[in-house]
């Protein structure tokens, strides 16, 4: 979908008549992405502890509250041990590699970083992350707010309606694509309530659920439009010919508990309400406190700024060290950084945690000296 298209379905959006805009945030999914797009190495306290997990996930947080502006925020975790999906399916998410050790000593981090800017996470036993957020979802629709659910994880397209939006990252983080009725239906050929059908029938190689053998995209979206739904192809399944309607015949029972697995739970007993996703205004002294006790160094929040500007300005400004004869990226530039030298690994402009990947030397003009300073892709034209 083009950014002329997403515009549109945003602006359409507003013009309904909607309290607020509640942003329900996917803790582990974020975090996760947030880890794999900055270098470990580079991201680490005196005492060894990383920390590039926090910086991206305060930092790409940020992006998405500047760009969206949610009145509400609340952020869903999963929590250690089974569900009742696991009950269903033992070997359900079983071929998941463990997550990295460095990652999991950040989780603490992060939500310790939202206490302080007054931001609030969720998580419950027994119940996924997913379930949290469908929970939060059809709880922020049914009091009227528009919602939008940042998420990787294509479980998440089932709540898309005309009040919930799926924030879907693209291959870079800021390439959020809106994943509106329309965008799905574009997509997959089929509607948000038909999704969980055709996904029984592809299966999820990534959650280890296996679906029908030679049966993808293109053939469930063709079965569920002719049938109707997942129920329907099940009565009807004599009638489909050829090897894929045989392999449907042989899976029945494992289509059909597909179904069951990939269904999010849209009713937990969560004891918390819509005014519980206020967020802001931080405690200035506990984001002190962790910042001081972890080694991180940040910038100074501004006294006057709401919670989506206080985690930019937090943003965990780690230094560290340039690669030996790393060269500006301007082409017009011979201006070699020396070996060894230290410089921030955000753009001094916008606070982009990429600008380490394309540093930039500045110009004093009045000197006519330079001076190094990091600059992302866009401040730097």
């Amino acid at each position: 979908m083009s950014d002329i298209e997403q515009q549109s379905n945003r602006e359409g959006a507003a013009d309904k008549d909607f309290h607020g805009t509640l942003l329900v945030v996917d803790g582990h999914s974020l975090a996760f992405r947030a880890y794999f797009a900055l270098p470990v190495e580079n991201f680490s306290t005196t005492s060894g502890q990383a920390t590039n997990a926090v910086w991206g996930f305060a930092t790409m947080l940020a992006q998405v509250i500047e760009a969206e502006h949610p009145d509400r925020l609340a952020v869903a975790f999963d929590v250690k041990g089974g569900t009742f999906r696991n009950d269903l399916l033992p070997q359900y998410k079983g071929t998941r590699e463990a997550a990295p050790e460095d990652l999991l000593t950040q989780l603490p981090l992060i939500q310790e970083l939202l206490d302080a800017l007054g931001v609030a996470h969720i998580e419950k036993q027994g119940y996924e992350g997913d379930d949290i957020i469908g929970t939060l979802a059809t709880m922020g629709e049914r009091e009227g707010y528009r919602t939008l659910v940042l998420s990787g994880d294509r479980d998440a397209f089932q709540l898309v309606d005309d009040a919930i939006t799926v924030l879907y990252p693209g291959h870079h983080f800021k390439d959020l694509k809106h994943m509106t009725p329309q965008a799905i239906e574009d997509k997959y050929h089929v509607t948000p309530q038909q999704y969980p059908d055709l996904a029984a029938l592809r299966g999820e190689t990534a959650d280890n659920i296996p679906g029908v053998p030679g049966v993808g995209d293109g053939y469930a979206a063709k079965w569920i439009n002719q049938y109707g739904s997942l129920d329907g192809i099940i009565e009807h399944a004599d009638e489909i010919g050829g090897k894929k309607g045989e392999a449907l015949r042989e899976h029945i029972d494992q289509v059909k508990l597909n179904r069951k697995v990939n269904a999010l739970v849209r009713d937990v007993d969560l004891g918390v309400g819509m005014n519980d996703f206020e967020f802001g205004p931080m405690d200035p002294t506990s984001v002190a406190s962790l910042f001081a006790a972890r080694r991180i160094r940040h910038a100074h929040p501004r006294a006057e700024c709401h919670a989506g500007q206080v985690l930019a300005a937090t943003s965990c400004r780690i230094r560290h060290r340039a690669r030996a004869g790393f060269r500006c990226r301007d082409a017009r530039c011979r201006y070699r950084i020396r070996t060894g030298s230290r410089h921030r690994s955000a753009c001094d402009e916008c606070g982009d945690p990429q600008a380490w990947l394309g540093a930039v030397c500045g110009r004093k003009r009045q000197a006519g000296k330079r001076e190094l300073r990091d600059y992302c892709a866009s401040c730097r034209r």
